[in-house]
């Protein structure tokens, strides 16, 4: 499958095999999404007239495999090619609630993409969209790196109660700021030491959850997960990359 033909002239394809690690690696914080195809190259090119994405549950994965599927479905509007494109939704490690509570760096890597990934290599899917924060830098055996979509804004944002800090250092002393960022939580603290940073994983709506039932002060979450959700309002301020480097 073309998919570069197929999703559009501003879809950005690394070079793949000898330097695909460390492309991989150069993107992995530039809120890009990636297209993972199967590595198998005698695929039929649309032979079923139906492609499927393979896709975590959450609505931000959701979100994003469908701005995919639509680009998808455009050109095949565009072409006059018959295709129907259809997400299939798969649980991964990182998502199991046990993975709830640890931090990131125990669950090590491909925990949010080891699944999909192996349902894209044994024919279970015709690809897979993750965002790059969430791929290891060296590609699962049997799928290859087809391209990534244009980058959305990097940028982090603050989120407090209503009525609340308008940045880091507004907020209080002991102030509990909620992320499993180890990036994050550094220059957090480097902005306002007096704060608590303690971990806080899982979806948007369940850190949001945290805020509005006292469990955390604050969060910091990506300004491009609530764009592409269509909640980019929740957020308290857009920090600066001189405050807060994504």
């Amino acid at each position: 499958l073309n998919i570069r033909k197929m999703l559009g002239t501003n879809l950005l394809v690394p070079r793949l095999h000898r330097h695909g690690a460390q492309n991989l690696q150069a993107a992995r914080h530039s809120q890009q999404l990636l297209v993972q195809c199967s590595s198998v190259v005698a695929a039929p090119a649309l032979s079923r007239r139906t492609l499927t994405i393979a896709t975590r549950g959450s609505k931000l994965a959701q979100s994003q495999s469908e701005m995919v599927a639509q680009l998808l479905r455009d050109w095949a509007a565009k072409s006059g090619t018959q295709l129907e494109v259809r997400l299939q939704v798969m649980a991964t490690s990182g998502d199991a609630p046990e993975a709830a509570s640890a931090l990131l760096r125990d669950l090590g890597p491909g925990a949010f993409t080891r699944e999909l990934d192996a349902a894209v290599a044994a024919g279970q899917a015709d690809m897979a969209v993750h965002s790059l924060k969430d791929a290891p830098p060296v590609a699962a055996p049997g799928v290859v790196l087809a391209g990534c979509l244009p980058r959305e804004d990097p940028r982090d944002v603050l989120i407090t109660k209503p009525g609340g800090a308008k940045s880091l250092c507004e907020l209080p002393e002991g102030a509990v700021v909620g992320t499993s960022s180890t990036r994050r939580k550094a220059q957090i603290l480097a902005s306002n030491p007096g704060l608590k940073v303690v971990n806080l994983r899982g979806n948007v709506d369940a850190r949001l959850a945290a805020i509005a039932e006292g469990r955390v002060d604050a969060t910091v979450l990506a300004l491009s997960g609530l764009k592409r959700l269509g909640q980019a309002d929740r957020a308290t301020a857009v920090l600066g990359t001189d405050v807060l480097l994504p």
